[in-house]
């Protein structure tokens, strides 16, 4: 048990430190898309003020109400698609997960 556990735990080391240098420009890549699609997310947001902030003050016409409603709704949807949800699992977790299920 204990040669297997050797074997296992210097494998998932050589593992890890391979994976580590593929991870630092994945994280370079991921850093720079987060601050474009803040700064999107901002922009966006401030429209959606403007909007609010305009309906308010006003008496529209139906089809200038309609087309409001049409922009905050793409705009709701392209917030949506900025804040996308993703479980990201390394090799390293994953080899934990199974060196965790193996010994228990």
């Amino acid at each position: 048990m204990k040669i297997i556990f050797t074997v296992l735990l210097t494998s998932f080391l050589t593992f890890s430190s391979l994976a580590d240098t593929k991870e630092s420009n994945a994280k370079a890549t991921v850093v720079n898309e987060t601050v474009d699609n803040k700064a999107e997310a901002k922009r966006l947001t401030a429209r959606l003020h403007d909007i609010r902030d305009l309906v308010k003050g006003k008496n529209l016409s139906e089809d200038e109400k309609l087309q409001l409603r049409n922009e905050v709704l793409d705009i709701r949807d392209r917030l949506e698609s900025l804040s996308g949800v993703s479980i990201y699992l390394s090799l390293t977790a994953i080899l934990i997960i199974l060196l965790l299920i193996i010994l228990i």
